[in-house]
């Protein structure tokens, strides 16, 4: 599936449901428009999940990937790495918050 826009933010996420809103948000609130978000949500027990999926209800940028087995640190940022299909990737960690203009800069 291709990403919308030139720049694809990826975001690999595992027991992140008490921090991650805020990332979420702060990809949202980016200045630049022609981007797409790819969060790969390894295998975990707490409600990372539901709260991306609610996210991307919410922002059609986007996409949500839920893993059926756990992928670890290394597997889940390889698997976005493979997943996107545009110019320019970067990760955007569960727990870092982007000020609005970092893409705008990239």
């Amino acid at each position: 599936m291709k990403t919308r826009g030139t720049v694809t933010a990826l975001v690999p996420a595992h027991q992140a449901a008490g921090f991650i809103q805020a990332t979420l948000d702060s990809l949202s609130a980016q200045t630049r428009s022609d981007f797409g978000v790819i969060i790969s949500v390894d295998l975990c027990d707490d409600d990372t999940h539901s709260i991306c999926m609610a996210h991307a209800a919410r922002d059609s940028r986007f996409r949500v990937i839920r893993q059926d087995k756990r992928l670890g640190y290394v597997g889940n940022c390889n698997f976005l790495l493979g997943a996107a299909d545009s110019e320019y990737v970067l990760f955007a960690f569960h727990d870092d918050i982007l000020l609005p203009a970092y893409l705008e800069k990239s």
